[in-house]
This record gives structure tokens, sequence and C-alpha cells, in this order.
């Protein structure tokens, strides 16, 4: 078979969220970065053209290319399927845009439900670990004050940003968990962050944060021009003995025993 060189992205458009420009846009960047492929990106030339007007663009480029890669749902959508009904004519190989596995002749279409998900946030990418972490958090926030405390008495920022940063302390210096609660400290921060999102989205968050007048003090101004002070230093010493971990320190131990 012919080395594959070159890519037409095909897919699902009409009905879609923003025509599901965001995800042809963000696997053709994928398939150009990580494999190197040549991609012809319909949601690049396609904007504001009627349907005639579309296909009399993206036919053509359907028979340059080595292959034309399909993004889900493409079973559904008329244009996709024109498209790869060309590319199986002249001999083209239809692969999955995600695996660049073939895609076998006469596959079914899927279901419409899964097309109309697409572009839609997917809660599925959420570790079940994180989540069973979190509600171990809430428990114990629910046990000590009562479930949604914090809408009826509102959030006051600067506790939980502080309850946070100890939490995060506790957990860089080695703590794994709470002595009393046995509730880990990163199951904690996640909790405090949930809370101040949530207080933010319900409008009952007090934001007694430091003042900052709009256009004044930019924190990531300022991360950023230290960041470039802190390159120049790691270029002074660049070989430096590098970070001194618990590893480290047991290997530096051990060569002295």
């Amino acid at each position: 078979m012919k080395e594959i060189k070159s890519l037409y992205l095909a897919g699902p458009m009409r009905g879609l969220p923003e025509f599901n420009f965001p995800h042809f846009n963000e696997i053709a960047a994928r398939l150009r970065r990580d494999r190197q492929f040549i991609v012809f990106n319909p949601a690049e030339n396609d904007a504001g053209q009627s349907f005639d007007d579309c296909m009399a663009i993206d036919l053509p480029e359907v028979c340059k290319a080595d292959a034309v890669a399909v993004l889900s749902g493409w079973e559904n959508s008329q244009g996709a399927q024109l498209e790869v009904l060309v590319a199986r004519r002249l001999g083209h190989p239809v692969i999955d845009a995600y695996t660049l596995e073939p895609i076998p002749d006469g596959t079914k279409p899927t279901n419409p439900k899964d097309v109309a998900a697409i572009g839609k946030l997917d809660f599925s990418l959420i570790p079940g670990s994180a989540m069973a972490y979190l509600a171990l958090a809430l428990t114990e926030g629910h046990a000590k004050y009562g479930g949604y405390n914090y809408r009826v008495g509102g959030v006051l920022a600067s506790v939980y940003t502080g309850a946070l940063d100890r939490h995060k302390l506790k957990y860089q210096e080695g703590e794994w968990q709470d002595e009393k609660t046995c509730v880990p400290h990163l199951a904690s921060m996640m909790a405090c962050c949930a809370i101040l999102i949530d207080a933010h989205e319900h409008d009952v968050l007090v934001d007694d944060r430091p003042p900052n007048e709009e256009g004044g003090f930019s924190m990531s101004e300022l991360i950023e021009r230290l960041g470039k002070i802190a390159q120049n230093i790691k270029k002074l010493w660049p070989d430096g003995p590098g970070r001194y971990t618990q590893e480290k320190q047991k290997g530096q131990k051990n060569a002295t025993e």
C-alpha cells in the first residue's frame, strides 16, 4: 500500500456547536504535530460556504489526498459520506482520525446521540479516583458543617485559599493525610477549589482578596518577567546539582554507609 503522507479530514459539521470546527482544528493540529501529516482541514476553508460550495472546494482535495481520516459521527454527515465514497471509488484508504486504523467498507452509522455529543463537556475524562477523593473530603465537610452549607452562608475567599495553602504545604513536606481524619491533603485541596468555584458560580463568594486596580498590578506579568530571570540563572549554572529529593537523600545515605 502507498505510504500515507497527506490526509483529508472528514466529519460532521452542520447542526453541531460552532459547526464542530474546534474539534476539526484540534485533530488536524494533532495529526500535523505528532504524525507530521499534511492535512487538509475543511474547517479552515468552509466557513460561511453553502453545501454545494463546500463540496466544490473539498472534493478535489479528497482526490489529491493519500487517504481520508474520519472523525466521530462521519457516518451521519451527508458531506463526509460523499467524501468517503469518492475516496473509496479512487481506491484511497479511509482511516480513523484518532487511531489511524482502517475503517472497513460498510461501517454502520453511529447512534445520532453520539454525534450530538461531540463538542460537549466530556465528564468521562474526570478520573474516578479524583472524584472519590473529592467525595471523601466533602463528606468530612458534610459531617462537620452540613452539606452545601457554603451556599447558604456564603464563602469568604481567604478562608478557603488559606486552607488550600495549608493542605498544600503539608502535602509538599511529605504528609499524605490529616492525622485525625485520615482524609488525604490532596482531597481537601480539591474540596477547597470546588467550594470556591461553586461559590463563584452561585454568586455567594465574598471576595476579600487583596485590592488590585483594573489595569494595575498583574501577577501573570510578574511571573513571566521573573521567569525570564530564572531562565538566565539556569543558564549560568547549567550543570548544578539539581533538586534534592527523598530518593536522592536515600541514595546519598546508602553511599556513605
